[in-house]
């Protein structure tokens, strides 16, 4: 019997993380932050008061699921995930939000990725726990019109082939955006992926580590141009404060600056924007309109906590157009 096929429109995978929010907005004589060395230290053995505590659902590929479906792009995540508690609240997050979790795979022997955000005033540490996983995912039936990749924790070069081999076949658009531990195993570890890119999307400091291998302070023409040199047809750079850019495979030039806002903190920034610019893209919009929804998207989510609580819906993002 055949299996019946899944045209999906937007195909989004990557990790899936469970985010903890813990913040600590003043100095105690147990916790300090030398903002010459840029340093937040603790006293062993204390005990040291959270202000707030807050669990959110994270994960560029979760993120960028949730963020699409809220502007109307019918979007459906690819992952492997665990079995504890915390997988099952990263699945609620997930139906909540509507999102197609029909090829979500839980592991029964593993847990869901953690990471825990420690803000001390607007610094933050990050610390996080990357579950090994396999990634056995059944592909057969699933038909991507569009493939947004992104970050895996280890083990991730098998499910990047097998995607990059239904792009191929399916002849779907790709729009990467590397994760950390992409870049720390070297461009030559993706290269076949952007050769395949139609879209990469990267911060300033990932685009230079992908053309010089570290972070230095580039001029942002040419290094648009190294990122496109380097495979993708266009590139899309994000670089905070000073905005975005864009250079397309014509080599056309485009900018978008930063929209001024509340920042409670940036976490999801970068997601925001391309869950935005992606929206627009692809309901057919130009790429003025689609940088400006991204700039619209990424402001909100700064105004708050966690990297999906201020994320757009399609009203709101067309009133504010």
């Amino acid at each position: 019997m055949n299996q019946e096929l899944s045209t999906i429109n937007l195909l989004c995978v990557g990790d899936v993380i469970l985010d903890l929010f813990l913040n600590i907005e003043h100095d105690t004589e147990f916790a300090h932050f030398d903002k010459t060395s840029n340093m937040i230290s603790f006293l062993s053995g204390s005990k040291i008061l959270a202000d707030k505590i807050k669990y959110v659902p994270g994960g560029n590929a979760n993120n960028v699921s949730v963020g699409t479906k809220r502007l109307g792009i019918e979007s459906t995540i690819i992952v492997e995930t665990g079995s504890d508690e915390f997988a099952e609240i990263l699945i609620k997050y997930l139906k909540k939000e509507n999102v197609n979790i029909s090829h979500l795979l839980q592991n029964p022997n593993s847990t869901a990725t953690f990471s825990l955000n420690l803000f001390y005033g607007a610094e933050r540490i990050i610390f996080i726990h990357h579950v090994k996983r396999e990634h056995n995912i059944d592909l057969a039936t699933v038909v991507p019109q569009n493939i947004f990749l992104t970050s895996m924790g280890q083990t991730w070069q098998p499910i990047y082939e097998k995607i990059l081999d239904l792009k191929i076949k399916n002849n779907a658009k790709l729009f990467f955006n590397p994760g950390s531990q992409q870049l720390d195993d070297g461009v030559k570890t993706f290269q076949n992926v952007l050769n395949r890119t139609d879209i990469i999307f990267v911060n300033k400091e990932e685009a230079e580590k992908i053309t010089l291998g570290k972070v230095i302070n580039s001029n942002i023409n040419d290094l648009l141009k190294n990122v496109q040199k380097s495979g993708p047809k266009n590139v899309c750079i994000t670089d905070g404060k000073n905005g975005s850019y864009f250079l397309d495979e014509k080599g056309n030039f485009y900018s978008q600056v930063a929209l001024e806002g509340e920042i409670v903190n940036k976490t999801g920034a970068g997601d925001a924007f391309t869950s935005g610019f992606l929206s627009a893209y692809l309901k057919g919009k130009d790429i003025k309109t689609a940088m400006h929804w991204g700039a619209l998207n990424s402001k909100s989510v700064m105004s708050h906590v966690g990297a999906q609580t201020g994320l757009l819906k399609l009203a709101e993002i067309e009133t504010q157009n």
